[in-house]
């Protein structure tokens, strides 16, 4: 198997970091990382990002500064950590403001079929760029600050007046910064290292010319490659390359090229998350845990639903809190590794310990990068639900979820979906949490024990949470309509029944809206719960009768 060793520059954004890495986990890739001294960082917490490749970050970390000789310093340190590990067949140096824009099978199936090529973008010199390394540069790492960019400038300008120059006998080139190499040039430029010092200590700007000068005036000159494989947009005519956003997708998928740069979260997290949920939903492996209810005893359309398209994305285990016949189980024998009906009476967390005790004696938990815990306490989805696992995914969070409920008190993640990283579901705190679920008195208890209780646990244990949408109190069950138009794409049963059966208005406009084959397996599994007369009469009463309804729910709580 031919490896991959991926050089990664990175100095701020964190989290776009995280999705740039899981991008490149891959059992052909080993990534190493530079983190600029200036950014606040700790290695502990990055420990499970991997599952595939290996990742290390640099120990000795430098100050990086735009333009500066520390970013050859930089590279050139990258290179050796790496070929110190071995050997790999080729060197790919990215930013970590870049993200693939292709798939690691098409990467490597294109280098095995060029093995022996060396990719370089070379560029034609611009008239005022040797004076970054002909003459003596105060301060190489001062490009940006005013006061040494003035100094660096006089100096300058003092050693043409006087006819004085450095680097002489050098033909120098230039070439973008962002190479693919293969393991002979990069230990063929890691044995220049004294040399490249000492042609370039005292310039400016060599970031774009140390290695690009090094390569032409080698043997490797005869292997480059016509370009670099890299996508970027350089139409705003200045320094730095244009920011993508949004409007580029249809540019980045349509280019023939691997990577692109650059991206940064602060000003398009969208197009970042839309890459990631691209390129990882086909690799990524996502274990279901469902607990269902039914007060029938029944697998009805409406979870036999949610299974099937949940078994589309991954693998599923259900446990129902409910006694149910052999021949309902059998309705989502199609779609589950594992299915069982047993009244329990502790609820949805009681199922989620049944299912995950089974995965554990069942199945390798290690070869699973997402686990979620999903409940059918809700009616849906009614969309396509991959869009929304892939954005939890995408999120930079040990846990994520649908919806959370941030009270001030109390904020915790809504357990009707929720997703696990596996530095939290392989952990001994959350085995022992989840196995020692017991029976409460009241479904209140159980919420606080164990859907807060769980939120608290990840906390405790330094693991970020995150979700998609934010719900205070009893939104989530109150405010079907605005529910869906902030693009949840669920009802809560309960809604069916609230304050008096008065929210059926907003019901039928969510089901108005929604996907029809969707919208009607929610009718048909209302119609069999809540009987078919009340749901009918619920779905289609008029706004005085929703009114009046609402009035009768109040009088008999003040009552």
């Amino acid at each position: 198997m031919k490896r991959h060793a991926y050089l990664i520059l990175a100095h701020k954004n964190p989290g776009q970091l995280r999705k740039l890495i899981a991008l490149l986990d891959d059992p052909r890739n080993d990534i190493f990382v530079h983190v600029d001294r200036k950014t606040p960082f700790r290695p502990e917490d990055w420990t499970c990002m991997c599952r595939h490749s290996g990742l290390y970050f640099l120990d000795r970390r430098l100050r990086i500064n735009w333009g500066g000789v520390s970013i050859m310093r930089c590279e050139l340190a990258l290179l050796e950590a790496a070929a110190a590990r071995g050997r790999y067949d080729y060197y790919h140096l990215l930013s970590g403001m870049d993200l693939p824009i292709k798939d690691q099978d098409t990467i490597h199936a294109f280098f095995d079929e060029h093995s022996g090529a060396e990719f370089i973008n070379f560029w034609e010199m611009k008239d005022d760029t040797g004076d970054r390394f002909h003459y003596y540069t105060l301060f190489p790492e001062g490009a940006r600050n005013f006061l040494t960019h003035f100094l660096n400038d006089t100096f300058k300008n003092l050693q043409k007046a006087v006819g004085h120059s450095i680097n002489k006998d050098v033909d120098f080139r230039s070439a973008s910064q962002w190479f693919s190499i293969t393991d002979e040039l990069a230990r063929y430029v890691i044995s220049k290292k004294d040399w490249l010092e000492k042609v370039f200590r005292h310039t400016c700007l060599c970031d774009e010319i140390f290695l690009a000068t090094l390569v032409w005036n080698s043997p490797f000159r005869e292997k480059v490659y016509p370009g670099d494989m890299r996508f970027i947009d350089w139409s705003g005519n200045g320094r730095h390359p244009r920011t993508f956003r949004m409007e580029d997708w249809d540019s980045l998928m349509s280019s023939p090229q691997f990577w692109a740069r650059k991206f940064d979260e602060s000003i398009d997290s969208g197009i970042i998350d839309r890459i990631y949920g691209h390129l990882s939903h086909e690799s990524v492996r996502r274990l279901f845990l469902i607990a269902g209810y039914d007060t029938l005893g029944q697998v009805g359309p409406a979870l036999a639903g949610y299974v099937r398209e949940l078994s589309e994305y991954g693998d599923t285990v259900v446990v129902m809190d409910s006694h149910a016949d052999t021949s309902e189980l059998e309705k989502l024998s199609p779609y589950t590794l594992y299915r069982e009906a047993v009244r329990h009476g502790e609820y949805d967390f009681g199922s989620y310990k049944r299912a995950f005790q089974w995965a554990r004696e069942h199945l390798d938990l290690n070869s699973y990068d997402t686990l979620y815990l999903v409940n059918d306490s809700v009616y849906g989805p009614l969309l396509p639900l991959r869009e929304y696992l892939e954005r939890m995914e995408a999120l930079d969070c040990g846990a994520s979820a649908m919806v959370l409920n941030p009270h001030r008190g109390t904020p915790h993640l809504q357990s009707w979906l929720i997703g696990l990283r596996p530095e939290v579901f392989l952990s001994e705190w959350f085995t022992a949490f989840l196995m020692n679920v017991m029976p409460l008195e009241s479904k209140e208890e159980v919420c606080v024990r164990y859907e807060t209780g769980l939120t608290a646990l990840l906390a405790g244990h330094g693991i970020r949470y995150g979700a998609l949408y934010r719900l205070r109190g009893k939104a989530v069950y109150n405010k079907v309509k605005a529910m869906w138009q902030k693009g949840i794409p669920f009802i809560k049963k309960s809604s069916f029944t609230r304050h008096g059966g008065s929210l059926g208005r907003q019901i039928r406009y969510v089901l108005q809206h929604a996907e029809p084959s969707r919208a009607d397996a929610v009718k048909a599994d209302a119609c069999r719960i809540f009987g078919k007369e009340y749901t009918e009469h619920l779905l289609n009463g008029s706004a005085p009768d929703m009114a009046g309804r609402y009035l009768k729910y109040l009088y008999k709580k003040i009552k």
